[in-house]
């Protein structure tokens, strides 16, 4: 109730209107896209040489010893793929192999030496982050008289 007794009219609605308009766009300011998200996990693709091939993945993750299945992408055709989830944050070296025959990833242009079967040859290398500790990437970045000036995102 105001002084004169009338309960507020118009001037107060008007007020808490206004308020709750605020409020909802500080909420919809907030609701940006979202945020990016980083994968900890290893994907493998591969194209078979040949048809009807059987295609797998071994690496250091458990000392060469399990091959992982490729299966078709039902998405693409001709390619064959595999998520390998729950790896240990680091360095693994990883090696395709086709009915049998072990080789380098084509599609990782990264590199490492390893000793699968214990002999020490060349296997292509996954880098997973750690993704319980925060990190952040370079947006933009330019130079200016007295520096530089960017925009980083954290992730």
């Amino acid at each position: 109730m105001t002084r004169d007794g009338s309960g507020g009219g118009s001037r107060s609605t008007g007020r808490r209107v206004a308020r709750l308009g605020w409020l909802a766009a500080l909420t919809l300011g907030a609701c940006g896209p979202t945020p990016p998200a980083r994968e900890c996990l290893l994907r493998v693709w591969a194209r078979p040489v040949y048809a009807g091939a059987e295609i797998s993945v071994i690496g250091t993750w458990d000392d060469w010893a399990a091959p992982i299945e490729l299966s078709p992408d039902p998405e693409e055709e001709g390619w064959w793929r595999a998520v390998i989830e729950d790896l240990p944050p680091g360095d693994h070296g990883y090696l395709v192999v086709e009915d049998g025959v072990a080789r380098v990833d084509p599609y990782n242009p990264l590199t490492r030496f390893a000793s699968p079967g214990g002999e020490l040859q060349e296997v292509s290398l996954a880098v997973i982050p750690d993704c319980s500790a925060p990190a952040w990437s370079i947006e933009s970045l330019e130079p200016t008289p007295g520096g530089a000036r960017g925009v980083a995102r954290f992730l």
